[in-house]
């Protein structure tokens, strides 16, 4: 598990600074000099600096039990263009992340095929048997928009909580988002996009590990504002 403080639950305005918060020196993982040094990239298509890796790493004792996290900084993104070859790396940066913050959730991914991909989100993970976290993929080629597969999948169940968090991905290219309540039953969920950010790059990926630190403080917050499943 990585440190992180708990809080409140913000108001949907506020997420873009909060989720963007640099991390405090205790919330950074450490890592001895020799593994920080070979995370360093002077390559100009992907050039990865010292003040990059330091926005999540210190150094220090590495925890082996984050070694998921160093795998999610150095493999890079499938040079191929189906939503298929993403899948094991984006639940390398996304899935297994948000297992590390939160391990007792669950994750649950939906097949690619009909008829599951017209009903259920392709990513959910699960706190307390709620749905905190969904997500949507397309392959860079696609036409089709995730970000509306996103909302049209989606039956808002999680009043008074004001939102939700997701994700929706053309290939690597990833949006971090609110999904806000419905204003009336009648109507779908909206999105408050929070950051968009490219994985195919070592420095943004670094940063949406930064982002998920500071998003899963919010997990049991909004969950404690939900009823529990039982009762819906």
């Amino acid at each position: 598990m990585i440190n992180r403080p708990t809080m409140g639950v913000p108001l949907v305005e506020e997420l873009k600074n909060l989720v963007q918060k640099p991390l405090a020196e205790g919330e950074k993982i450490p890592i001895p000099l020799r593994l920080f040094a070979s995370l360093l990239s002077i390559s100009v298509e992907d050039r990865c600096s010292q003040d990059d890796l330091s926005t999540l790493f210190t150094l220090g004792e590495f925890p082996f039990h984050l070694v998921l996290v160093l795998a999610a900084v150095r493999d890079p993104a499938p040079e191929s263009h189906t939503q298929y070859d993403f899948i094991s790396f984006l639940d390398k940066n996304i899935c297994h992340i948000l297992e590390l913050l939160e391990p007792s959730g669950r994750m649950i991914r939906n097949s690619y095929e009909e008829p599951m991909q017209m009903i259920f989100p392709t990513f959910n993970f699960m706190v307390n048997g709620l749905c905190l976290f969904q997500g949507e993929e397309k392959g860079p080629d696609t036409m089709k928009d995730p970000w509306e597969e996103l909302i049209n999948k989606l039956t808002w169940t999680y009043r008074p909580a004001p939102y939700t968090f997701g994700y929706y991905c053309y290939g690597s290219r990833m949006t971090l988002t609110a999904i806000t309540a419905p204003k009336s039953n009648e109507e779908k969920p909206g999105l408050e996009d929070i950051v968009t950010i490219d994985l195919r790059r070592r420095k943004d990926r670094i940063a949406n590990i930064c982002h998920l630190i500071n998003l899963s403080a919010l997990l049991h917050p909004l969950a404690s504002l939900m009823a529990p499943p039982t009762s819906h």
